[in-house]
């Protein structure tokens, strides 16, 4: 089933890795799921351009987008790093959050 079908359940992590991206209602899945883990880690391309490097991709996300989510899910982000990846990406961004 896609993810947009399916029913949250409590978990200790929580993985939105290269996810946020490909979704076409990325904030209410956030908002759906993250209250139910106790640790999440997100991760997803930074300032991508429009179109975007990678077919499939419905967003593209600021830092202050990133730093958006967990305050969406009642988290607070622990632990951010962003990585250059040149050719695919100007920058990709992870991180920890960790319910409040």
């Amino acid at each position: 089933k896609p993810v947009e079908q399916l029913e949250p359940a409590d978990c200790s992590a929580l993985v939105m890795c290269e996810f946020l991206e490909h979704v076409y209602e990325p904030i209410e899945l956030v908002k759906k799921w993250l209250p139910h883990a106790e640790y999440a880690v997100i991760g997803h391309p930074l300032d991508e351009p429009d179109p975007p490097f990678e077919k499939g991709h419905c967003w593209s996300y600021s830092w202050d987008d990133f730093k958006r989510w967990p305050t969406l899910g009642g988290h607070t982000l622990l632990f951010a790093q962003i990585f250059p990846v040149p050719p695919c990406y100007p920058f990709v961004c992870y991180g920890l959050t960790k319910r409040n």
